[in-house]
């Protein structure tokens, strides 16, 4: 059973000694005591096991899990807590200890925000907040919170001192990093590891290292040859070398957002112009930071601009392939070039063989803009992930080429909770506000977007409701009654029809897209859904109508039940006036940009269903649009063509 403090200390609500407690159950002299953590472990769960109602025992549990480094179970555990008793213990506390421990910062800053806002003087919350933004690569703000909690301790962590001299270090404040060892030093006397974090600083600021005496701990780092000046100005930091980019987000007619990322903190900034040789636009981010995004405004509709980037000390990257082309003014009926790559985040030969057929078929003539169908970065869309997968991989249309997306299933790690703290959304920058045409959604979750006379739409078919009354739903309908494109292309992860990896009849996903999204989607006149999740490509007819499971697709639903091929039965056609509801919608699983993985690709609604790798490009020019599956090894296995009239 739970010990007495412990159930006193919950019921009076005394989270910093309550957290106290908690660790100090998993302290060594606990274990001496009470026996290895298994055993502790196996005693708990065998006392959940008689009272499965006790919330202190699983919170306990819970706790034990995480000492033990069972992470993930821990987790579980904290659920379980919550729904027996969601306002009695520090939940938010130690699901964010959690998801520090299984490397997802973003997760753990969600946790410990709201952990915080409740208790904004607790020390030990306040410290492991501070993590996470170092983690995040914050450290100005994770100083703001490591100072915060030492404020609120009378007796200060040497570790988090250390921490916190450490991010003071990378904000550039040496100062302060300094000033928090000495107290340290001071409160502490002499702790090897501030020790160790002075001799550091002293050799940063171009000192010989010496030991720290103790006769030295209260007047600061010095000797009898050297004193340590915590005033002496730091040098103009360098932003190091570049570790991503740069890659285009948010491409409208005027303007266009600008990523990379360096090694270390700096304030960055791109140079830009019509010609590689006069960059003579500038726009610099206000604050330093490793993570850059700098839009630039004021552009010229399609015109071709390069540009650099770095700092105001040094140009990281810049040449005269190191460039972008503005969408035109939005309506213009000129060619388009869209490149579809479903499920490609393998970082394996496959997802390279498909990227250089593309590059070799489509020669100089770049994408005009690249949408990924999800699962982007295999398996758990983490940072690192997507730098193996996307980063490596696309590099070179990255930089010239605007990357849309929508959210898979890999990008979550399966969760399916509606949060932006998925590695996902700091690593895009999507429109929320309308900024690139369509009605604003007030979120990077679902969007749309317009590129001359296409009118693209992402949706979340992972986390966002699928109700018809939820808001996704609610915001599709008001954005396909708006816009006046000529073309409507909607892209999310979860097909509506397809029997490869995935079957549309038994999946919860599927279906729901299906009987949700679908009629709204054929009513607003969008002509073309891509799709990814199954690791195949199949291709639909010219449908309307069918919302049920495989065996119920009737004759009337393919409104032309051709091939849609212009040397086959003929490209499907559709009213280019008068109203666009339910003249026919094509859909397409292309979800083999990475890998196949077989099936029985025998769905009703495709006309075409191929295990083969490769990715779709659809070429828009004027009333016309051509599908073309191009695969690994250089072969077309499929074309289709779209026609309005």
């Amino acid at each position: 059973m739970v010990s007495s403090l412990f159930q006193l200390l919950i019921r009076k609500r005394s989270w910093n000694l309550l957290l106290v407690a908690t660790v100090l159950a998993g302290a060594g002299t606990d274990v001496r005591a009470h026996g290895d953590l298994h055993e502790r472990i196996a005693d708990l769960r065998t006392a959940l096991a008689d009272s499965p109602t006790d919330p202190a025992l699983g919170f306990k549990l819970a706790d034990l899990l995480l000492a033990h480094g069972e992470w993930r179970a821990a987790l579980d555990q904290v659920d379980q807590v919550e729904r027996l008793a969601p306002a009695s213990f520090p939940i938010d506390f130690l699901r964010g200890s959690a998801w520090l421990r299984g490397g997802e910062p973003g997760r753990a800053l969600e946790a410990l925000d709201r952990f915080c806002r409740k208790n904004p003087t607790s020390p030990n919350a306040l410290a492991l907040r501070a993590r996470a933004k170092s983690q995040l690569g914050k450290p100005r703000e994770a100083l703001a919170d490591y100072l915060e909690s030492l404020r609120h301790t009378s007796r200060p962590d040497p570790d988090v001192l250390v921490d916190a001299s450490t991010v003071a270090e990378q904000a550039g404040d040496l100062a302060k990093a300094l000033e928090l060892v000495r107290e340290g030093l001071t409160m502490l006397g002499r702790v090897p590891a501030l020790v160790a974090r002075a001799d550091h600083l002293v050799e940063v600021m171009g000192k010989e290292p010496r030991p720290v005496t103790h006769a030295a701990q209260a007047d600061g780092i010095q000797d009898s040859n050297t004193k340590f000046d915590a005033r002496t100005k730091p040098p103009e930091p360098s932003s190091g070398t570049l570790q991503r980019g740069p890659y285009l987000q948010m491409a409208a007619p005027t303007e266009i957002t600008v990523r990379w990322r360096s090694e270390k903190e700096s304030q960055g900034r791109v140079r830009f112009g019509t010609s590689p040789d006069v960059l003579d636009g500038l726009v610099e981010e206000p604050v330093a930071r490793r993570d850059h995004v700098v839009t630039l405004r004021g552009l010229k509709p399609g015109t071709t601009y390069y540009y650099s980037v770095g700092s105001g000390t040094e140009v990281l990257a810049g040449d005269a392939n190191t460039q972008f082309t503005t969408p035109p003014v939005t309506g213009t009926r000129q060619p388009v070039r869209i490149w579809a790559l479903g499920d490609a985040g393998t970082a394996n030969k496959g997802q390279r063989a498909v990227r250089d057929s593309f590059a070799r078929w489509s020669g100089e003539r770049f994408p005009d803009l690249v949408l990924q169908l999800g699962d982007n970065a295999y398996d758990d869309g983490l940072d690192s992930e997507f730098q193996v997968a996307m980063f490596d991989v696309y590099g070179d249309f990255l930089k010239r080429v605007p990357f849309w997306s929508c959210l898979g299933n890999h990008e979550t790690s399966q969760e399916t909770a509606f949060i932006d703290t998925y590695p996902y959304f700091s690593i895009y920058t999507f429109p929320t506000a309308g900024e690139c045409g369509g009605v604003p959604s007030g979120t990077e979750h679902y969007f749309s977007f317009d590129h001359g006379n296409v009118h693209i739409i992402s949706l979340d078919s992972m986390t966002a409701s699928r109700s018809p009354r939820g808001a996704m739903a609610l915001w599709l309908r008001e954005d396909l009654a708006a816009t006046t494109a000529d073309w409507v292309i909607c892209i999310f992860h979860h097909p509506v029809y397809t029997k490869g990896s995935h079957d549309s009849d038994t999946e919860r996903e599927l279906i729901e897209m299906r009987r949700t999204f679908a009629p709204i989607l054929e009513a607003g006149g969008v002509d073309l859904v891509l799709n990814g999740h199954s690791h195949s490509y199949e291709r639909s007819y010219l449908l309307n109508g069918h919302y049920g499971l495989s065996n119920t697709m009737q004759p009337a639903m393919k409104l032309d039940p051709g091939d849609g091929r212009v040397t086959g039965d003929g490209a499907y056609r559709k009213p280019a006036t008068g109203p666009r509801g339910n003249r026919g919608t094509v859909y397409s699983v292309a979800g083999s940009a990475g890998k196949i993985s077989g099936g029985s690709l025998n769905h009703p609604a495709h006309v075409v269903s191929l295990n083969r790798l490769g990715s779709l490009v659809i070429d828009i020019e004027g009333l016309r649009l051509d599908g073309t599956f191009l695969r690994e090894n250089g072969e077309v296995d499929d074309i289709f063509r779209i026609e309005k009239r």
